[in-house]
């Protein structure tokens, strides 16, 4: 069985795929769009592993938050090849699944992202005896109050410069999401959860979508 993964929550976008223990992965071309290159760096992943898109049996997908087309366009490309290959599907935290990735031993870690109009992303996991688990789950937080939201010595991964812009030292490393961690993070989950039906699956946008009105 042929397990794949989708993550585009942030750019560059990424497609990862799995048969046994063999894990392949692309990293997309931050100056083409995810619409047109998520299903042909699938597709060449698929070749690697001697696989063609009928032997796919779970498809799991990083749900943000992040950028809106990226998620629309991720959620949307697991949804259809799901209904077309009749696999199992599985949504997860992009945040979730990148900060466990990182996470090896013990201790706690937050992530701080810039999410427009002067607010910021923020969630915050602790592993404990090696469990991993959520201390305060994915938000919107504002950026004016973020230090009083947040302890000095969390250490913190996300958009470096930015953080530091509003007085944030702590920072341990840059975030990026890969879909080679979601579809680790994913196969955990699945174990522990089971599948999804492909319309249960919900971008995770946490604020409304701001519509843009173009000048002509």
């Amino acid at each position: 069985m042929i397990e794949v993964a989708f993550e585009s929550s942030t750019r560059p976008g990424s497609v990862a795929a799995r048969r046994a223990e063999e894990v392949v992965s692309s990293v997309l071309d931050t100056g083409r769009a995810h619409a047109s290159d998520l299903l042909p760096a699938l597709s060449e992943l698929l070749k690697q592993l001697g696989a063609v898109p009928s032997d796919i049996g779970t498809i799991f997908v990083g749900l943000g938050p992040g950028s809106f087309t990226g998620l629309r366009v991720a959620i949307a490309t697991a949804q259809g090849l799901a209904r077309a290959t009749s696999a199992r599907m599985c949504g997860l935290s992009s945040l979730r699944a990148h900060c466990e990735e990182r996470m090896q031993a013990d201790g706690e870690l937050g992530v701080l992202l810039d999410a427009r109009a002067g607010g910021l992303y923020f969630a915050h996991y602790e592993r404990k005896a090696g469990t991993f688990h959520e201390r305060c789950e994915p938000r919107v937080i504002d950026a004016a109050s973020a230090k009083d939201l947040i302890a000095e010595d969390l250490p913190l991964i996300g958009d470096g410069q930015h953080l530091q812009r509003i007085g944030f030292e702590t920072l341990s490393a840059a975030y990026a999401p890969r879909a080679a961690e979601i579809l680790r993070a994913g196969s955990r989950q699945l174990e522990l959860h089971g599948p999804q039906m492909p319309e249960q699956l919900e971008p995770l946008y946490l604020r409304p979508v701001q519509a843009r009105v173009r000048k002509r």
